[in-house]
């Protein structure tokens, strides 16, 4: 008989390349997987920040307590009602309406109110008027009016005889702005 002398074929191997497939795809699942877990977390923390402001949403309101005014509240007040007053224009129109025969000798500011006081002195009812005329000049509305006089002439009681202010008379006006 013959010998036998069998070829065996020798079994092949896969590609060394062919190995990283498969743990390419495993890592990958891994990472998929991760990913999931973690967005799953961060939708769970979500969901309990909107039960809590819904919560907070239902829950009554404390009560909102007006901040205590601040110590220099009055005064500051007081120093806008000024600043706000019409006290230059005032003054203004009486350094521009200047007339021989009327003097003003008082002048009260009063910004609460928003007048002003002015007393003056004045020779003539007539100058006096002009006077007042000339204050009031372009105004829609007159702004001043008179609001007491007096005269103090040579047989009166308010006058110094023989003094500097013999024959002269006072009056009030009054300004609102």
């Amino acid at each position: 008989m013959k010998p036998l002398a069998p070829e065996f074929i020798a079994a092949r191997r896969p590609h060394r390349l062919l190995w990283w497939v498969p743990g390419l795809l495993a890592v990958a699942a891994l990472t998929t997987w991760a990913l999931g877990l973690h967005q799953q977390a961060e939708v769970q923390d979500v969901r309990q920040q909107v039960a809590a402001l819904r919560e907070a949403a239902h829950a009554p309101a404390a009560p909102v307590v007006p901040p205590a005014p601040a110590p220099y509240a009055e005064s500051a007040r007081e120093f806008l009602a000024e600043q706000g007053s019409g006290w230059a224009s005032t003054l203004l129109a009486l350094e521009r309406t200047a007339m021989l025969g009327v003097t003003p000798i008082a002048i009260e500011l009063q910004s609460r109110e928003r007048s002003a006081r002015i007393e003056v002195e004045f020779a003539d009812y007539a100058v006096l008027m002009r006077y007042l005329d000339q204050l009031n000049a372009g105004a829609s509305v007159a702004e001043w009016s008179l609001v007491s006089a007096q005269r103090s002439g040579a047989g009166g009681t308010a006058a110094v005889v023989g003094g500097a202010n013999a024959g002269t008379s006072t009056a009030v006006l009054m300004r609102r702005w």
